[in-house]
């Protein structure tokens, strides 16, 4: 059964902030949080800028990132192989 993944929270970011204002270790914030290691590091690792994490910061960027679609489609249309790729369906 796979493991069912939900996104951090504001709570828990502003948790993650604290604690390691704190200088609380990873697997400490992890263990009290009840997260993986591996997502508070990613959390501040991708988060952070200047080399402090800020909460706010955090939760706006991974609202933004939420929405953005991971990947480009191929197919943009108006372009010339859209264009193409229309008139084969049609014959």
């Amino acid at each position: 059964m796979p493991t069912k993944y939900t996104h951090l929270s504001t709570e828990e970011r502003v948790a993650i902030m604290v604690m390691q204002l704190q200088q609380l270790t990873l697997r400490v914030i992890a263990v009290l949080l009840t997260r993986h290691p591996s997502t508070i590091s990613r959390e501040i690792r991708r988060h952070s800028q200047l080399g402090r994490y800020d909460s706010a910061h955090a939760a706006s960027r991974a609202r933004v990132l939420r929405h953005k679609p991971r990947r480009q489609s191929r197919l943009c249309s108006g372009s010339e192989l859209f264009q193409v790729v229309m008139e084969m369906r049609t014959h």
